[in-house]
């Protein structure tokens, strides 16, 4: 029972320091960009006065 329990505590660290990075790149960060994606259509975007769109109705 005690060789089960400290089997159980090493897999749990192991999946710890993956998850964190220790044995290389973290997984987690694998499908981060490192750029902010560029915005498609920037023309398309009108900025006005506060309250000054028309309101539906």
């Amino acid at each position: 029972m005690k060789f089960l329990f400290i089997l159980v505590v090493i897999a749990n660290l192991a999946v710890f320091g993956l998850g964190m990075g220790f044995f290389g790149k973290a997984p987690y960060s694998q499908g981060l960009q490192p750029n902010p994606p560029q915005e498609i259509n920037p023309q398309a975007i009108r900025l006005g006065a506060p309250g000054s769109a028309t309101q539906p109705g």
